[in-house]
């Protein structure tokens, strides 16, 4: 005994994996489109680079948003960031 889809279910179900893809891939909001955050070694600070333009190529300011007890709140918050892993030190 063969199991064959129809034709119509075969669209619906390619339909939904390619909506499963997109749902994936695009950002639910504008804050969000920077890449992924990296996971920092122990004795490292995770520092986010704002900037001006979505291209990201005007830097405007920088924070430290890990460890707890380095975090800065120097920037204004804009849309488009960045955030890498610095060897450093801070303040406590």
């Amino acid at each position: 005994m063969r199991n064959v889809l129809r034709p119509s279910t075969w669209k619906r179900l390619a339909f939904a994996v390619i909506l499963a893809g997109v749902a994936l891939i695009v950002p639910a909001s504008p804050g969000e489109a920077g890449p992924v955050s990296p996971n920092c070694a122990f004795n490292q600070m995770k520092i986010r680079s704002y900037y001006r333009d979505a291209a990201r190529t005007q830097p405007d300011c920088q924070d430290v948003i890990s460890p707890q007890a380095c975090r800065t709140y120097f920037c204004d918050p804009t849309p488009y960031y960045t955030d890498y892993c610095s060897t450093g030190y801070c303040d406590l």
